[in-house]
Protein backbone atom coordinates (compact mmCIF):
# COMPACT_ATOMS: atom_id res chain seq x y z
CA UNK A 1 0.00 0.00 0.00
CA UNK A 2 2.74 2.44 0.96
CA UNK A 3 4.65 1.83 -2.26
CA UNK A 4 1.54 2.27 -4.41
CA UNK A 5 0.60 5.50 -2.63
CA UNK A 6 4.11 6.88 -3.18
CA UNK A 7 3.85 6.01 -6.86
CA UNK A 8 0.45 7.73 -7.09
CA UNK A 9 1.83 10.79 -5.30
CA UNK A 10 4.51 10.97 -7.99
CA UNK A 11 1.65 11.15 -10.55
CA UNK A 12 2.59 7.87 -12.15
CA UNK A 13 6.21 8.82 -12.75
CA UNK A 14 9.10 6.58 -11.70
CA UNK A 15 10.62 7.85 -8.50
CA UNK A 16 14.04 7.29 -7.05
CA UNK A 17 14.40 5.63 -3.69
CA UNK A 18 16.92 7.18 -1.30
CA UNK A 19 20.38 6.38 -2.60
CA UNK A 20 21.94 3.34 -0.99
CA UNK A 21 25.54 3.85 0.09
CA UNK A 22 27.98 1.17 -0.93
CA UNK A 23 28.90 -0.89 2.07
CA UNK A 24 30.65 -3.96 3.32
CA UNK A 25 27.86 -5.58 5.30
CA UNK A 26 27.36 -9.34 5.00
CA UNK A 27 24.75 -12.02 5.69
CA UNK A 28 25.42 -15.72 5.99
CA UNK A 29 23.27 -18.73 6.67
CA UNK A 30 21.99 -21.98 5.24
CA UNK A 31 19.27 -23.12 2.83
CA UNK A 32 17.52 -26.35 3.75
CA UNK A 33 14.47 -28.40 2.91
CA UNK A 34 11.57 -28.37 5.35
CA UNK A 35 12.75 -31.68 6.86
CA UNK A 36 16.06 -30.05 7.73
CA UNK A 37 18.34 -31.43 5.00
CA UNK A 38 20.82 -28.94 3.49
CA UNK A 39 19.82 -27.84 -0.01
CA UNK A 40 22.92 -27.37 -2.18
CA UNK A 41 23.30 -24.74 -4.91
CA UNK A 42 20.07 -22.85 -4.15
CA UNK A 43 19.99 -19.20 -5.24
CA UNK A 44 19.94 -16.74 -2.34
CA UNK A 45 19.21 -13.06 -2.85
CA UNK A 46 18.67 -9.79 -1.05
CA UNK A 47 17.56 -6.71 -2.94
CA UNK A 48 17.78 -3.00 -2.39
CA UNK A 49 14.38 -1.24 -2.14
CA UNK A 50 14.26 -0.21 -5.82
CA UNK A 51 15.23 -3.71 -6.96
CA UNK A 52 19.02 -3.94 -7.37
CA UNK A 53 19.77 -7.58 -6.48
CA UNK A 54 22.71 -9.06 -4.58
CA UNK A 55 22.87 -12.75 -5.42
CA UNK A 56 24.85 -15.84 -4.56
CA UNK A 57 24.44 -19.62 -4.61
CA UNK A 58 24.66 -21.92 -1.62
CA UNK A 59 27.54 -24.38 -1.64
CA UNK A 60 27.21 -28.16 -1.60
CA UNK A 61 26.47 -28.05 2.14
CA UNK A 62 23.66 -25.51 1.62
CA UNK A 63 25.73 -22.68 3.14
CA UNK A 64 25.84 -19.19 1.65
CA UNK A 65 27.37 -15.79 2.29
CA UNK A 66 26.19 -12.51 0.78
CA UNK A 67 28.70 -9.71 1.19
CA UNK A 68 29.35 -6.17 0.00
CA UNK A 69 25.80 -5.17 0.97
CA UNK A 70 24.74 -1.57 1.62
CA UNK A 71 23.37 -0.86 5.07
CA UNK A 72 19.61 -1.24 5.27
CA UNK A 73 16.66 -3.53 5.96
CA UNK A 74 16.45 -6.78 3.98
CA UNK A 75 14.46 -9.99 3.86
CA UNK A 76 16.57 -12.73 2.20
CA UNK A 77 14.82 -14.97 -0.34
CA UNK A 78 15.91 -18.31 -1.76
CA UNK A 79 14.79 -20.52 -4.65
CA UNK A 80 15.90 -23.75 -6.29
CA UNK A 81 14.68 -25.91 -9.15
CA UNK A 82 11.99 -28.22 -7.81
CA UNK A 83 11.24 -25.99 -4.80
CA UNK A 84 9.01 -23.03 -4.03
CA UNK A 85 10.72 -19.71 -3.41
CA UNK A 86 10.78 -18.80 0.28
CA UNK A 87 11.91 -15.91 2.46
CA UNK A 88 13.65 -15.95 5.81
CA UNK A 89 11.04 -16.39 8.55
CA UNK A 90 11.00 -16.13 12.32
CA UNK A 91 9.78 -18.78 14.76
CA UNK A 92 6.18 -17.65 14.25
CA UNK A 93 6.38 -18.09 10.48
CA UNK A 94 6.43 -14.38 9.67
CA UNK A 95 8.90 -12.83 7.19
CA UNK A 96 12.01 -11.78 9.09
CA UNK A 97 13.55 -8.44 8.19
CA UNK A 98 17.18 -8.04 9.13
CA UNK A 99 18.78 -4.67 9.86
CA UNK A 100 22.33 -4.30 8.55
CA UNK A 101 24.67 -1.57 9.66
CA UNK A 102 27.65 -0.53 7.60
CA UNK A 103 30.44 -3.09 7.93
CA UNK A 104 28.28 -5.48 9.98
CA UNK A 105 28.30 -9.24 9.35
CA UNK A 106 25.48 -11.35 10.78
CA UNK A 107 24.43 -15.00 10.77
CA UNK A 108 20.73 -15.71 10.21
CA UNK A 109 18.63 -18.85 10.70
CA UNK A 110 18.16 -21.25 7.83
CA UNK A 111 15.76 -20.56 4.97
CA UNK A 112 13.53 -23.60 4.52
CA UNK A 113 12.14 -24.45 1.05
CA UNK A 114 9.08 -26.57 0.34
CA UNK A 115 9.09 -28.98 -2.63
CA UNK A 116 7.25 -27.62 -5.65
CA UNK A 117 4.61 -30.25 -6.42
CA UNK A 118 2.50 -30.17 -9.60
CA UNK A 119 -1.18 -30.67 -8.74
CA UNK A 120 -2.41 -33.80 -10.60
CA UNK A 121 -4.64 -33.20 -13.60
CA UNK A 122 -5.74 -36.70 -14.57
CA UNK A 123 -7.71 -38.17 -17.48
CA UNK A 124 -10.97 -36.50 -16.42
CA UNK A 125 -9.55 -32.97 -16.54
CA UNK A 126 -11.85 -31.94 -19.41
CA UNK A 127 -14.99 -32.88 -17.48
CA UNK A 128 -13.79 -31.38 -14.20
CA UNK A 129 -12.86 -28.12 -15.92
CA UNK A 130 -16.19 -27.89 -17.82
CA UNK A 131 -14.33 -27.66 -21.14
CA UNK A 132 -16.68 -26.46 -23.89
CA UNK A 133 -16.31 -25.29 -27.51
CA UNK A 134 -18.04 -21.95 -27.94
CA UNK A 135 -17.23 -20.75 -31.48
CA UNK A 136 -15.77 -21.90 -34.79
CA UNK A 137 -14.69 -19.72 -37.72
CA UNK A 138 -12.05 -19.16 -40.40
CA UNK A 139 -9.30 -16.58 -39.91
CA UNK A 140 -6.70 -15.16 -42.28
CA UNK A 141 -3.40 -13.36 -41.84
CA UNK A 142 -1.71 -10.86 -44.20
CA UNK A 143 1.60 -12.67 -43.63
CA UNK A 144 2.61 -15.17 -44.86
CA UNK A 145 0.66 -14.45 -48.02
CA UNK A 146 -2.51 -16.52 -48.20
CA UNK A 147 -2.27 -17.73 -44.59
CA UNK A 148 -5.57 -19.19 -43.40
CA UNK A 149 -6.62 -21.22 -40.38
CA UNK A 150 -9.67 -22.95 -39.01
CA UNK A 151 -10.28 -21.66 -35.51
CA UNK A 152 -12.15 -23.04 -32.54
CA UNK A 153 -12.59 -21.15 -29.30
CA UNK A 154 -12.95 -23.03 -26.02
CA UNK A 155 -13.79 -22.13 -22.46
CA UNK A 156 -12.72 -23.95 -19.34
CA UNK A 157 -13.15 -23.44 -15.63
CA UNK A 158 -10.71 -23.70 -12.75
CA UNK A 159 -11.45 -22.70 -9.16
CA UNK A 160 -14.86 -21.46 -10.36
CA UNK A 161 -13.16 -18.94 -12.68
CA UNK A 162 -13.95 -19.20 -16.39
CA UNK A 163 -11.16 -18.71 -18.93
CA UNK A 164 -12.36 -17.77 -22.43
CA UNK A 165 -8.92 -17.09 -23.98
CA UNK A 166 -8.26 -20.65 -25.23
CA UNK A 167 -8.17 -20.93 -29.05
CA UNK A 168 -7.01 -23.70 -31.41
CA UNK A 169 -5.75 -22.81 -34.91
CA UNK A 170 -5.37 -25.48 -37.60
CA UNK A 171 -4.48 -25.19 -41.28
CA UNK A 172 -7.59 -25.65 -43.46
CA UNK A 173 -6.32 -28.90 -44.96
CA UNK A 174 -5.88 -30.58 -41.56
CA UNK A 175 -9.42 -31.96 -41.39
CA UNK A 176 -9.48 -33.05 -45.04
CA UNK A 177 -6.25 -35.05 -44.74
CA UNK A 178 -6.89 -36.42 -41.25
CA UNK A 179 -3.52 -34.94 -40.31
CA UNK A 180 -1.88 -34.89 -36.89
CA UNK A 181 0.08 -31.69 -36.47
CA UNK A 182 2.84 -30.78 -34.01
CA UNK A 183 1.55 -28.82 -31.03
CA UNK A 184 2.69 -25.21 -30.70
CA UNK A 185 1.58 -23.70 -27.40
CA UNK A 186 1.33 -19.91 -27.71
CA UNK A 187 1.13 -18.05 -24.41
CA UNK A 188 0.45 -14.44 -25.32
CA UNK A 189 0.89 -11.38 -23.05
CA UNK A 190 -2.52 -9.99 -24.09
CA UNK A 191 -5.82 -11.62 -25.08
CA UNK A 192 -5.33 -14.36 -27.66
CA UNK A 193 -7.45 -12.51 -30.22
CA UNK A 194 -4.99 -9.59 -30.18
CA UNK A 195 -2.40 -11.98 -31.58
CA UNK A 196 -4.61 -13.93 -33.98
CA UNK A 197 -2.53 -12.99 -37.03
CA UNK A 198 0.49 -14.60 -35.36
CA UNK A 199 -1.44 -17.78 -34.55
CA UNK A 200 -2.73 -18.03 -38.11
CA UNK A 201 0.78 -17.45 -39.48
CA UNK A 202 2.22 -20.41 -37.55
CA UNK A 203 -0.82 -22.61 -38.26
CA UNK A 204 -0.32 -21.95 -41.98
CA UNK A 205 3.14 -23.49 -41.62
CA UNK A 206 1.82 -26.81 -40.36
CA UNK A 207 1.33 -26.35 -36.60
CA UNK A 208 -1.64 -26.96 -34.38
CA UNK A 209 -1.47 -23.68 -32.46
CA UNK A 210 -3.06 -23.73 -29.01
CA UNK A 211 -3.26 -20.10 -27.88
CA UNK A 212 -3.88 -18.88 -24.35
CA UNK A 213 -3.41 -15.62 -22.49
CA UNK A 214 -3.03 -14.86 -18.76
CA UNK A 215 -6.54 -14.30 -17.50
CA UNK A 216 -7.15 -10.70 -16.45
CA UNK A 217 -9.09 -11.82 -13.40
CA UNK A 218 -5.92 -13.24 -11.85
CA UNK A 219 -4.06 -9.96 -12.20
CA UNK A 220 -0.29 -10.56 -12.05
CA UNK A 221 -0.56 -13.84 -10.15
CA UNK A 222 2.05 -16.00 -11.89
CA UNK A 223 1.03 -19.10 -9.94
CA UNK A 224 -2.62 -18.95 -11.07
CA UNK A 225 -1.66 -18.14 -14.66
CA UNK A 226 0.77 -21.04 -14.62
CA UNK A 227 -1.94 -23.44 -13.47
CA UNK A 228 -4.28 -22.29 -16.26
CA UNK A 229 -1.48 -22.81 -18.78
CA UNK A 230 -0.68 -26.28 -17.39
CA UNK A 231 -4.33 -27.26 -17.68
CA UNK A 232 -4.65 -25.94 -21.26
CA UNK A 233 -1.51 -27.82 -22.32
CA UNK A 234 -2.80 -31.00 -20.67
CA UNK A 235 -6.13 -30.72 -22.47
CA UNK A 236 -4.33 -30.28 -25.79
CA UNK A 237 -1.98 -33.23 -25.26
CA UNK A 238 -4.84 -35.46 -24.08
CA UNK A 239 -6.80 -34.95 -27.29
CA UNK A 240 -9.59 -33.01 -25.63
CA UNK A 241 -9.08 -30.04 -27.99
CA UNK A 242 -9.21 -32.18 -31.13
CA UNK A 243 -7.64 -35.24 -32.73
CA UNK A 244 -5.48 -33.19 -35.10
CA UNK A 245 -3.14 -32.12 -32.29
CA UNK A 246 -0.03 -34.26 -31.90
CA UNK A 247 1.19 -33.50 -28.40
CA UNK A 248 4.14 -35.88 -28.25
CA UNK A 249 6.83 -33.20 -28.71
CA UNK A 250 5.15 -29.87 -27.85
CA UNK A 251 6.83 -26.53 -28.52
CA UNK A 252 6.06 -23.11 -27.06
CA UNK A 253 6.27 -19.44 -27.95
CA UNK A 254 5.74 -16.52 -25.62
CA UNK A 255 7.14 -13.16 -24.63
CA UNK A 256 7.02 -10.24 -22.24
CA UNK A 257 5.17 -11.25 -19.05
CA UNK A 258 4.43 -14.70 -20.52
CA UNK A 259 8.10 -15.68 -20.11
CA UNK A 260 7.63 -15.79 -16.32
CA UNK A 261 4.45 -17.88 -16.66
CA UNK A 262 6.19 -20.40 -18.93
CA UNK A 263 9.05 -20.68 -16.47
CA UNK A 264 6.54 -21.34 -13.69
CA UNK A 265 5.01 -24.15 -15.80
CA UNK A 266 8.42 -25.66 -16.40
CA UNK A 267 9.36 -25.49 -12.73
CA UNK A 268 6.37 -27.78 -12.19
CA UNK A 269 6.92 -29.93 -15.28
CA UNK A 270 10.49 -29.54 -16.60
CA UNK A 271 9.90 -31.86 -19.58
CA UNK A 272 6.73 -30.16 -20.85
CA UNK A 273 8.30 -28.66 -24.00
CA UNK A 274 11.01 -29.67 -26.45
CA UNK A 275 11.81 -26.05 -27.29
CA UNK A 276 10.72 -22.53 -26.31
CA UNK A 277 11.02 -19.23 -28.21
CA UNK A 278 10.68 -16.03 -26.17
CA UNK A 279 10.29 -12.56 -27.68
CA UNK A 280 11.09 -9.59 -25.44
CA UNK A 281 10.69 -11.72 -22.34
CA UNK A 282 11.00 -10.68 -18.70
CA UNK A 283 13.81 -12.60 -17.01
CA UNK A 284 14.68 -10.60 -13.88
CA UNK A 285 12.08 -8.47 -12.14
CA UNK A 286 14.67 -7.17 -9.68
CA UNK A 287 16.96 -5.58 -12.25
CA UNK A 288 13.94 -4.59 -14.36
CA UNK A 289 12.41 -2.71 -11.43
CA UNK A 290 15.71 -0.96 -10.78
CA UNK A 291 15.82 0.20 -14.41
CA UNK A 292 12.22 1.48 -14.20
CA UNK A 293 12.69 3.39 -10.96
CA UNK A 294 15.87 4.92 -12.39
CA UNK A 295 13.72 6.33 -15.21
CA UNK A 296 15.32 4.21 -17.96
CA UNK A 297 12.11 2.51 -19.16
CA UNK A 298 8.90 3.82 -20.72
CA UNK A 299 5.78 2.13 -19.33
CA UNK A 300 2.08 2.94 -19.46
CA UNK A 301 0.71 3.94 -16.01
CA UNK A 302 -1.05 0.60 -15.48
CA UNK A 303 2.23 -1.30 -15.60
CA UNK A 304 3.86 1.19 -13.28
CA UNK A 305 1.10 0.66 -10.75
CA UNK A 306 1.40 -3.13 -11.17
CA UNK A 307 5.08 -2.91 -10.30
CA UNK A 308 4.46 -0.54 -7.38
CA UNK A 309 1.84 -2.95 -6.02
CA UNK A 310 4.51 -5.66 -5.70
CA UNK A 311 6.00 -3.64 -2.85
CA UNK A 312 9.64 -2.80 -2.37
CA UNK A 313 12.11 -5.46 -3.41
CA UNK A 314 13.93 -5.49 -0.07
CA UNK A 315 10.69 -6.20 1.86
CA UNK A 316 8.75 -8.33 -0.68
CA UNK A 317 11.48 -10.21 -2.58
CA UNK A 318 9.32 -13.31 -3.10
CA UNK A 319 6.89 -11.23 -5.19
CA UNK A 320 9.77 -10.26 -7.49
CA UNK A 321 11.32 -13.74 -7.54
CA UNK A 322 8.18 -15.14 -9.19
CA UNK A 323 8.85 -12.80 -12.13
CA UNK A 324 12.55 -13.73 -12.35
CA UNK A 325 13.01 -16.95 -14.36
CA UNK A 326 16.71 -16.15 -14.67
CA UNK A 327 17.20 -17.74 -11.23
CA UNK A 328 15.66 -21.09 -12.25
CA UNK A 329 17.01 -21.22 -15.79
CA UNK A 330 18.03 -24.86 -15.42
CA UNK A 331 14.42 -26.03 -15.87
CA UNK A 332 14.22 -24.61 -19.40
CA UNK A 333 14.39 -26.73 -22.58
CA UNK A 334 16.44 -25.50 -25.58
CA UNK A 335 15.53 -21.83 -25.83
CA UNK A 336 15.56 -19.10 -28.47
CA UNK A 337 15.66 -15.54 -27.10
CA UNK A 338 14.62 -12.71 -29.42
CA UNK A 339 14.79 -9.07 -28.45
CA UNK A 340 14.64 -5.62 -30.02
CA UNK A 341 17.64 -3.47 -29.20
CA UNK A 342 15.35 -0.43 -28.91
CA UNK A 343 12.87 -2.11 -26.53
CA UNK A 344 12.21 0.51 -23.84
CA UNK A 345 9.61 -1.54 -21.95
CA UNK A 346 11.58 -4.74 -21.38
CA UNK A 347 15.20 -3.80 -22.12
CA UNK A 348 17.43 -6.11 -24.11
CA UNK A 349 19.57 -6.63 -21.01
CA UNK A 350 16.80 -8.93 -19.75
CA UNK A 351 17.44 -11.40 -22.59
CA UNK A 352 21.20 -10.95 -22.36
CA UNK A 353 21.12 -11.82 -18.66
CA UNK A 354 18.82 -14.78 -19.35
CA UNK A 355 21.11 -16.07 -22.11
CA UNK A 356 24.08 -16.02 -19.71
CA UNK A 357 22.09 -17.89 -17.04
CA UNK A 358 20.91 -20.51 -19.55
CA UNK A 359 24.46 -21.09 -20.75
CA UNK A 360 25.70 -21.42 -17.17
CA UNK A 361 22.96 -24.00 -16.57
CA UNK A 362 24.06 -25.91 -19.71
CA UNK A 363 20.72 -25.24 -21.45
CA UNK A 364 21.11 -24.89 -25.25
CA UNK A 365 20.32 -21.26 -26.07
CA UNK A 366 20.26 -19.15 -29.21
CA UNK A 367 19.81 -15.39 -29.40
CA UNK A 368 18.49 -13.13 -32.13
CA UNK A 369 18.80 -9.40 -31.39
CA UNK A 370 17.44 -6.95 -33.93
CA UNK A 371 16.88 -3.27 -34.61
CA UNK A 372 14.01 -1.28 -36.15
CA UNK A 373 11.29 -2.49 -33.75
CA UNK A 374 10.19 -1.94 -30.16
CA UNK A 375 8.61 -4.18 -27.55
CA UNK A 376 5.46 -5.08 -29.49
CA UNK A 377 5.83 -6.44 -33.00
CA UNK A 378 2.87 -7.78 -34.92
CA UNK A 379 2.08 -9.55 -38.14
CA UNK A 380 -0.38 -7.34 -39.99
CA UNK A 381 -1.17 -5.40 -43.12
CA UNK A 382 2.24 -3.69 -43.06
CA UNK A 383 4.43 -6.48 -41.73
CA UNK A 384 7.94 -5.07 -41.57
CA UNK A 385 11.01 -6.80 -42.93
CA UNK A 386 12.33 -7.13 -39.38
CA UNK A 387 9.11 -8.81 -38.22
CA UNK A 388 9.32 -11.24 -41.13
CA UNK A 389 12.86 -12.14 -40.15
CA UNK A 390 11.80 -12.65 -36.54
CA UNK A 391 8.98 -14.95 -37.65
CA UNK A 392 11.32 -16.98 -39.84
CA UNK A 393 13.93 -17.27 -37.10
CA UNK A 394 11.30 -18.64 -34.73
CA UNK A 395 9.93 -20.97 -37.39
CA UNK A 396 13.38 -22.38 -38.16
CA UNK A 397 14.18 -22.89 -34.46
CA UNK A 398 10.87 -24.65 -33.74
CA UNK A 399 11.18 -26.98 -36.69
CA UNK A 400 14.76 -27.90 -35.78
CA UNK A 401 13.77 -28.66 -32.21
CA UNK A 402 10.80 -30.76 -33.26
CA UNK A 403 12.83 -32.65 -35.83
CA UNK A 404 15.56 -33.31 -33.26
CA UNK A 405 13.09 -34.54 -30.63
CA UNK A 406 11.29 -36.75 -33.13
CA UNK A 407 14.64 -37.92 -34.58
CA UNK A 408 13.67 -36.81 -38.06
CA UNK A 409 15.65 -34.95 -40.74
CA UNK A 410 15.16 -31.20 -40.49
CA UNK A 411 13.36 -29.53 -43.41
CA UNK A 412 12.02 -25.99 -43.24
CA UNK A 413 8.41 -26.21 -44.42
CA UNK A 414 6.96 -24.51 -47.47
CA UNK A 415 10.40 -23.54 -48.85
CA UNK A 416 10.79 -20.59 -46.49
CA UNK A 417 14.21 -18.93 -46.78
CA UNK A 418 15.86 -17.37 -43.77
CA UNK A 419 17.49 -13.96 -43.86
CA UNK A 420 20.53 -13.57 -41.62
CA UNK A 421 21.12 -9.81 -41.86
CA UNK A 422 20.38 -9.12 -38.21
CA UNK A 423 23.04 -9.68 -35.58
CA UNK A 424 22.62 -13.08 -33.96
CA UNK A 425 24.33 -15.09 -31.30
Amino acid sequence: MTNTIRYAAARGEPYLFPAEQAGAAAVQGMVATYDGRPLPYAVVLVAEPQGTPHVTRANQAGEYRLQGLPAGNYIPVAVAAGFEEAVLRNRWGMPWSIQLERGQSIVVPEIALQPLVAPPLGPDAAARSALEPVASYTATSPYPEGATAQVRQWTFQRNETVNDTLFVYLPPEAAAHDARLPLLFALYPGHSLMWEDVSVAFASRGYAVVALSPLAGYGRNVIEHGEDARLALHLARSGDLGDAIDGEFPLAISGSYGAAVLNRMLRLEPTAFTGVALLGGISNAFSGAAAFYAGNLVWPPALGYALAALGTANAKPDNFMRFSPVYTAEVMPPTLLLHARADNMVPIQQSQEYAAALKEAAVPVQTYYFADEGHYIQVGEDTSLTTRRVFLQILSFLQKQHSSAANRPFALSQSVTLSTDAQTG
